[in-house]
């Protein structure tokens, strides 16, 4: 049986694909449960060597995902393949040998690392073998870059170059990282406290002693039919004016406030559709022209459109992606001709949020005049925080089953982010006085303490209200330089496996608990 599939090439090639499938699924589960959550090793100086090994396996893996399953690497390009093979086998051997000493500080390997570990090296010692048969056969054959993607299903052709972008994405993060960390020499302080404002300003609704449960109520009005999107956008929108307001608390209830949010949502939603209508015209009229109704149905369509749209504003280059790849009549100009003014409406679109923000009116959000112009003069610190919010919503979606308060999470990150575009631009001067932005930057999540477990990063701030001052505390998450606030039991069952590391500040510290 064995040497009847080894005969027959694409059989071969299927094991082949499958077996780096699985490897990716492994390590990319390694990536994130262990080097980002549990011991965050982007953050810290000993993990270097390690962080520069990871940094040559991104650019290693790119290669395999986005080649291995499309080509044959024919005569002499089976030398090139091999050789890639041979420096992935050197850069594992090394970082196994490096990061038990990388790790030490922060308690060691966990067990289920170490287990991971020898299951991938177990599929991809697999992988190799079934590989070097292949080149064994190309290697007599003329030299060729064969392409054979088309024998793939669709998924393969779908996720490996997406998988490819990811690796090599990471491969660069980690190179980032390793370049930024200084190396330690001793056995001193290795952290400091976190002074980055921007990034403990993400975290401003803290402030608000009843942030847990007011948001875990927002994350909940994702489950409530119809109503609830249009009331979590309504939700908001009150936190945006209570910002510029200085009201407190900086969170509205929804007992009290939950007519008003949908109101106020109902007329998000409507700027949402605006901003995003030509797109959507665009496509209607190009599966209308091309006769591919068939493929979906107009009415289907619509209602996808108009209920997803509160989700998630991927519908429209998301449905155009999909007949690109099905449908022979919907060509590459036909998807630019959808994404093209849907990528200009989805860029402006918080720009005319923040002439809201401005004048108080929805309908000075569909003044284009007015939106290109505000990113006209802010433009570096918009794309800034373009940047900043796509990692946020990108957080906020993938903490599954955490996901509706990842998002409710996400939205509040968001407008911080954007309507500190106005501050920083000087727009809103004489509104900034008496604000939160103000109370924030003089006197409140500025004079935090901070202490480190891995990637938990534990603030200690004081909790403004109207005339008390109290200390509170939140342990956040830190992913991607956004600090992603954790519920207790989740804070719990991370640092049962993380070794404490340091606390910041302990003079400080105790200052604070005396003045209490």
């Amino acid at each position: 049986m064995i040497a009847n599939l080894l005969h027959n090439p694409q059989q071969v090639a299927f094991v082949a694909t499958a077996l780096l499938f699985a490897v990716a699924v492994l390590g990319l589960t390694d990536v994130l449960l262990y080097h980002t959550v549990s011991h965050g090793i982007r953050h810290h100086a000993r993990a270097k060597g390690e962080l520069v090994l990871h940094a040559l396996r991104g650019p290693t893996y790119a290669f395999l995902f986005a080649l291995i399953p499309f080509f044959e690497f024919r005569g002499l390009y089976s030398f090139l393949l091999a050789g890639v093979l041979a420096m992935d086998v050197l850069i594992s051997i090394v970082d196994f040998w490096l990061e038990g000493e990388s790790r030490r500080f922060l308690g060691g390997l966990p067990s289920g690392e170490y287990v991971l570990h020898m299951i991938i090296a177990m599929i991809f010692g697999a992988f190799l073998c079934v590989t070097s048969f292949q080149l064994f056969h190309w290697i007599r054959l003329d030299t060729e870059l064969l392409y054979t993607g088309h024998q793939q299903p669709l998924v393969i052709k779908l996720v490996f170059p997406v998988m490819a972008v990811l690796v090599f994405v990471s491969g660069l993060q980690d190179a980032v990282a390793a370049i930024r960390l200084v190396p330690v020499s001793s056995e001193g302080e290795e952290f400091r406290p976190v002074t980055n404002k921007a990034l403990v300003q993400n975290l401003f609704f803290v402030v608000d002693p009843e942030w847990r449960s007011k948001i875990f109520a927002a994350g909940c009005l994702i489950f409530v039919p119809f109503v609830g999107w249009p009331m979590l956008l309504g939700y908001r929108k009150h936190v945006i004016s209570r910002l510029w307001s200085g009201k407190s608390p900086i969170l509205p209830s929804l007992r009290k406030d939950g007519a008003h949010l949908l109101m106020d949502g109902i007329q998000c939603v409507g700027v949402l559709c605006a901003f995003m209508a030509p797109s959507v015209v665009i496509l209607l009229t190009l599966i209308k022209i091309l006769s591919i109704q068939h493929l979906i149905a107009p009415i289907p369509l619509l209602l996808v459109f108009f209920g997803f749209t509160l989700i998630s504003p991927l519908i429209v280059p998301c449905v155009a992606a999909y007949l690109w790849v099905i449908a022979p009549e919907f060509t590459l100009v036909h998807f630019l001709l959808v994404f093209v003014p849907y990528f200009i409406g989805i860029f402006l679109l918080p720009s005319g949020f923040l002439q809201v923000s401005i004048t108080g009116k929805y309908t000075s959000a569909l003044y284009l005049p007015s939106c290109l112009s505000l990113v006209r003069k802010t433009r570096g610190v918009y794309m800034r925080a373009w940047w900043d919010s796509i990692k946020a919503s990108i957080l906020g979606h993938s903490v599954f089953p955490f996901s509706p308060w990842g998002i409710a999470w996400a939205y509040l990150v968001i407008i911080n982010i954007f309507n500190r575009v106005l501050v920083e631009s000087d727009i809103l001067c004489e509104r900034y006085r008496g604000s939160w932005f103000e109370k924030l930057d003089t006197n409140g999540l500025g004079s935090s303490e901070a202490e480190y477990q891995g990637s938990l990063v534990t603030l200690r701030f004081p909790a403004l209200r109207d005339t008390e001052r109290e200390w509170s505390e939140c342990t956040a998450l830190r992913v991607g330089g956004l600090l992603l606030p954790l519920p207790k039991f989740v804070v719990g069952v991370m640092r049962s496996g993380v070794k404490k590391t340091e606390n910041l500040n302990p003079s400080d510290e105790l200052k604070s608990q005396e003045s209490l």
